[in-house]
């Protein structure tokens, strides 16, 4: 009986101290890697694919961010119906195929007002 209950009480300290580390990993902080992760593969695939498919000098892929400092779209955190305190973010190929990036306030630019307005803007020479 006591061989048994002393198997028992191991195996079930074992496990708590096994599982221990479980408590310390941050699971919104691995689920943001991945979204991040996801992101920068759509920008990569899609500026460089898009300047092949178009035979274009450069391409920019832009997204509406929630803040100076993301790098997700506003839909992966929470919706916003404005436009205030909301940031573009964008990535663009340039002919030596360097992926650079770029963030402005939304409402600054030719861009933001495309965005805001919702329209095509055909800006001639």
């Amino acid at each position: 009986m006591a061989g048994q209950a002393g198997s028992a009480i191991g195996l079930t300290i074992g496990c708590i101290i096994g599982m221990f580390p479980l408590l310390l990993i941050d699971t919104e902080a691995a689920q943001m890697r991945k979204q991040h992760a996801k992101v920068d593969a759509m920008f990569r695939d899609v500026v460089t694919e898009a300047k092949t498919l178009v035979s274009a000098e450069s391409t920019c892929l832009i997204l509406i961010v929630d803040d100076e400092t993301s790098t997700l779209p506003s839909h992966y955190k929470k919706r916003h119906h404005s436009y205030e305190d909301r940031h573009l973010y964008g990535k663009y190929s340039n002919e030596s195929s360097d992926v650079q990036n770029f963030r402005m306030p939304v409402g600054r630019g030719i861009v933001s007002k495309a965005i805001v307005s919702g329209q095509v803007l055909n800006i001639e020479k």
